[in-house]
């Protein structure tokens, strides 16, 4: 049975909120695997020279913006499942690509209106990095299912 694709758009958009908490479980996990990560010592800069950023900004990197876009990644490959599950025949592509845009346009006010207000932290930046994952998430899902040339859009 063909499906439209603005059913299965929404759909995937509406499956990434529970995404998100699919993805929490594995933002957990990596935290607690990856505990080294917090408050090192890059390098022994500190140690040796007593450097603090080059540790900070490691330290964020791998504590913070990776886990969150892996959160993000496994949130878009479950909404892309739970879409194929549910829209069955739609143009998969297309739904996935209107659910990251509707993301995107959500994190892009969330940006202009925290740089407005507080200016740039690392809060709007770990968004931003949700946002790429999201998008990893969601393509790479919807690029392992077969194509469905006769969806209507």
């Amino acid at each position: 049975m063909r499906q439209q694709t603005w059913f299965a758009a929404l759909v995937c958009a509406v499956a990434v909120i529970p995404g998100f908490i699919v993805g929490g479980i594995v933002k957990i996990i990596m935290v607690i695997v990856g505990g080294w990560v917090e408050d090192s010592d890059f390098l022994y800069l500190h140690a040796l020279f007593g450097f603090d950023k080059p540790g900070m900004i490691y330290n964020w990197v791998f504590a913070h913006a990776i886990p969150s876009t892996v959160q993000a990644g496994v949130a878009g490959f479950c909404a892309v499942w739970a879409m194929e599950k549910i829209a069955k025949g739609a143009n998969y592509h297309l739904a996935a690509m209107i659910t990251g845009g509707l993301y995107t346009g959500i994190v892009i006010c969330m940006f202009v209106i925290s740089i407005a207000a507080f200016g740039v932290n690392s809060d709007i930046l770990l968004a931003v990095c949700q946002c790429v994952g999201l998008w990893i998430g969601l393509e790479s899902a919807a690029a392992a299912l077969p194509s469905h040339r006769g969806a209507i859009a």
